[in-house]
């Protein structure tokens, strides 16, 4: 379970990364949506309760799928793709790509943003946990 919270914590580090950057990026192409929500406010009061909800569910995110990579070990214990769990790294997989798939069309602009992303998640919870875990 330390194993999913780390990495869960290790996820919250990079959505941080990513929100500020996307932030900036959209400020800066003169984005209405960020102008208006920088127009009366410091990026530090938009930022900070970003980062405070986004460790504790990162890490709370992280223990459910470390519990669930164990749960799957116990009863499915094939590995493939380079990972000690083949349905599980599957499964996270799966999840990645359907999160990411419809924002990728919300916000056309930001795919590349998304796409590293989702790569970093299926990375850290498909790989890492399970290595971690063992």
């Amino acid at each position: 379970m330390v194993a999913g919270a780390a990495t869960g914590l290790l996820l919250a580090s990079f959505l941080i990364i990513f929100f500020c950057t996307v932030l900036y990026v959209m400020f800066r192409n003169r984005n209405q949506f960020a102008i208006d929500l920088l127009e009366d406010k410091s990026p530090s009061r938009i930022i900070l309760p970003f980062v405070v909800l986004v460790n504790p569910s990162a890490a709370a995110g992280g223990i459910i799928f470390a519990y669930l990579f164990l749960v799957l070990e116990r009863n499915f214990p094939e590995n493939g793709l380079a990972s000690p769990n083949l349905l599980y790294t599957g499964f996270v997989l799966f999840i990645s790509i359907s999160m990411i798939a419809p924002l990728i069309f919300l916000a056309k602009n930001y795919w590349i943003h998304l796409l590293g992303l989702a790569v970093i998640f299926a990375l850290l919870f498909g790989w890492l946990i399970p290595y971690l875990s063992i």
